[in-house]
C-alpha cells in the first residue's frame, strides 16, 4: 500500500513537471502566468492533501483511498488529452 501511494505522489509530481515544461512552449505570456499559477496552487493542495488520503481516509477504507487515487489520475489524464497541440510527428524549428 506504501508502494502504491509513494507511486501515486510520484505521478502527480511528474505531471507538474511535465506541465511546467509544456506551458511556457504552447501559451503566449498573458496566459502562461495564469497558468502555472493556478497549476501550482491546486498542486500545493493536492500535496496537503495526500498525507489526508493515505493516513486518515486508509485507515477508514482502503478502497475508498484507492478510489480517490484513481478518480484523480483518470481525470488528470482526461484533462491531458484535451490539451490543444501535440507536438509528435512535427518537425521542429531552431
Amino acid at each position: 500500500m506504501t508502494a502504491f501511494l509513494a507511486g501515486a505522489r510520484m505521478s502527480v509530481t511528474t505531471a507538474f513537471s511535465l506541465m511546467i515544461i509544456y506551458t511556457p512552449e504552447v501559451y503566449p505570456t498573458s496566459v502562461r502566468g495564469m497558468a502555472v499559477g493556478a497549476s501550482r496552487a491546486l498542486y500545493r493542495l493536492g500535496s496537503a492533501g495526500v498525507p489526508f488520503l493515505s493516513q486518515v481516509l486508509l485507515r477508514k477504507s482502503v478502497v475508498g483511498s484507492k478510489a480517490v487515487h484513481t478518480a484523480v489520475t483518470l481525470t488528470a489524464a482526461f484533462i491531458c488529452l484535451l490539451l490543444p497541440i501535440e507536438t509528435r510527428n512535427r518537425q521542429l524549428g531552431e
